[in-house]
C-alpha cells in the first residue's frame, strides 16, 4: 500500500509539474495527491512493527514524529527561500518531485531491505 500511495504522490506531482498552468487539473490531481499522502504517516509509524519484526516503543514513536516534524519544517523554509526567490513559484513541484522521490526510495529501502524473512533467518 505503501508503495501504490508513493506511486500516486509521484504521479499527481508529476502531471502538476507538466500542466501547472492548467486550473482543472491542478485541482484534480492535487485531490489525487492528497488522498494518496492521507495513509503514508500512519503506515510509515506502523512499518517498523508490521514489516521488520521490531516491537515499536514510546521512544521510537516520539522520535518519528519528531524527525516528521522536523521536515515539516525545513521544507517549506527551502520552498520560501532560496528556492521560490531565485528559481520561481514553479520550483514548488520540482522539490515536491524531489522530496517524493527521496521518500519512495527510502520506503523501497526499508520495505525490501528490512522484510521479515531476511529478519526469520537471521534467528
Amino acid at each position: 500500500m505503501l508503495l501504490i500511495d508513493a506511486a500516486g504522490c509521484m504521479l499527481a506531482l508529476v502531471v502538476m509539474t507538466i500542466f501547472n498552468t492548467n486550473m482543472v487539473v491542478l485541482w484534480v490531481f492535487s485531490i489525487v495527491l492528497g488522498l494518496s499522502l492521507a495513509s503514508q504517516f500512519p503506515t510509515t509509524i506502523a512499518l517498523p512493527a508490521t514489516h521488520m519484526n521490531m516491537q515499536v516503543t514510546g521512544m521510537m514513536t516520539s522520535t518519528m514524529v519528531f524527525f516528521a516534524a522536523i521536515g515539516e519544517m525545513v521544507i517549506p523554509l527551502l520552498m520560501t527561500g532560496a528556492t521560490a526567490s531565485q528559481l520561481g513559484p514553479g520550483s514548488l513541484f520540482y522539490l515536491l518531485v524531489l522530496v517524493t522521490l527521496i521518500a519512495t526510495i527510502t520506503y523501497i529501502v526499508l520495505l525490501f531491505g528490512f522484510s521479515r524473512e531476511k529478519s526469520k533467518l537471521s534467528k
